[in-house]
């Protein structure tokens, strides 16, 4: 019975520890992208912050940056991000080229035309590729 309740004294304690973390990491974002959106042309969004956040930690943990190819695990080189975007015709999931290069003002600009040419139907194949180099 200890046994138990030490296991969920743990579980209470990391859930904690892991709420107050990214509550912490939302208010700076938060902060920062108010500041951002205020005295830029460009509209930066959340979605814009975590396209960056994931592109940054495949960098830094390049071994999650690879996929099962037959009987080998072929790891990229580049770091792209392909983005969730909902229209009439259905969803799509266009691809942000070297995401990890990118800063926040021009990620957000390519999501907002990969968004805008999905919205028109107007998405070239290339735009929709995953990792084809």
């Amino acid at each position: 019975m200890m046994a138990i309740l030490m296991m969920v004294w743990l579980w209470l304690w990391l859930w904690l520890w892991l709420w107050l973390w990214l509550w912490l990491w939302l208010d700076l974002a938060s902060s920062i992208r108010q500041k951002l959106n205020a005295k830029g042309d460009v509209k930066v969004s959340v979605n814009d912050f975590i396209i960056k956040a994931s592109s940054l930690a495949l960098k830094k943990v390049p071994e999650v940056n690879s996929s099962w190819a037959g009987s080998a695990i072929r790891q990229y080189n580049h770091i792209s991000i392909n983005v969730a975007i909902s229209t009439d015709s259905g969803l799509f999931s266009p691809l942000v080229p070297n995401a990890d290069r990118l800063g926040l003002a021009d990620i957000s600009g390519a999501v907002k035309d990969l968004a805008e040419k999905a919205k028109v139907n107007r998405l070239h194949p290339r735009d929709l590729e995953v990792y084809a180099w």
